[in-house]
C-alpha cells in the first residue's frame, strides 16, 4: 500500500473484527469506512451483495482497483460519510472498524483514520445515532472499540438507542484492549 497514506491498512483490529463475524449467508451488508477494502472482500465470500463506503475518495479508488484485480463482482464502493447515501432498513449486516483512539494533542497524517473525536466530531456516536435507520430489524452490526475510547459513554448511548450489545471478542495489548461488540435490536 505504498503511497496510500490516507488508507488505513488491515491491522490487528481489522483481523479481530474479521474473526468475530460469523460466515452466515446474508443478502446485503455494508462495510463502513472500508479503507483498503479488506473487510468488504471478506464479506463478499458469504454475503450476496456488499457496499463498502469511505469518506476518503483515494481509499474508494484504491479498494475499487483491488476489487477489479481480484475479480470481485459483488462489492460496490461509494464515497460517502458513514451511510448517509442509503435508504432506511436495508442492511442485514453492518461492519465498522472506526477511528477509536482519543486525540492526544499531537497531529499526524493518519489522524482521520485513528482519532474518533477529531475536530469535535465523535464519529462513533455519529455512527451509532444513525445505525437504527439503516439496520434491518433482524440485522446485526459488528463494531471495534478500544479501552482507550470512552467505553461507558458509548455503551450508554447504545442502550439509549434501544440496541443490545454483546462483546464477542477481544485482544489485549500492553497499552489497551481492543474488542468487538455485536449490536442488534433489543427483543
Amino acid at each position: 500500500m505504498e503511497g496510500t497514506l490516507n488508507i488505513y491498512p488491515p491491522s490487528e483490529d481489522t483481523f479481530l473484527l474479521e474473526k468475530s463475524i460469523p460466515k452466515i449467508k446474508r443478502d446485503l451488508a455494508i462495510d463502513v469506512g472500508t479503507g483498503s477494502g479488506y473487510l468488504a472482500f471478506f464479506l463478499s465470500e458469504f454475503v450476496k451483495y456488499v457496499i463498502a463506503t469511505d469518506i476518503e475518495k483515494i481509499a474508494v479508488k484504491y479498494a475499487l482497483n483491488i476489487s477489479k484485480k481480484k475479480k470481485v463482482h459483488n462489492v460496490d464502493f461509494v464515497v460517502t460519510n458513514l451511510f448517509d447515501s442509503f435508504r432506511n432498513d436495508i442492511f442485514d449486516l453492518v461492519v465498522f472498524n472506526p477511528p477509536y483512539l482519543p486525540y492526544n494533542g499531537i497531529s499526524t497524517e493518519i489522524d482521520i483514520q485513528t482519532i474518533f473525536n477529531l475536530k469535535n466530531r465523535n464519529i462513533i456516536i455519529e455512527f451509532l445515532s444513525k445505525l437504527k435507520n439503516i439496520l434491518k430489524r433482524n440485522g446485526e452490526c459488528y463494531i471495534v472499540l478500544s479501552s482507550l475510547s470512552p467505553v461507558n459513554e458509548i455503551i450508554n448511548f447504545i442502550e439509549a438507542q434501544g440496541l443490545k450489545q454483546e462483546k464477542v471478542s477481544s485482544k489485549r495489548f500492553f497499552f489497551e484492549e481492543i474488542f468487538v461488540l455485536k449490536l442488534s435490536y433489543s427483543p
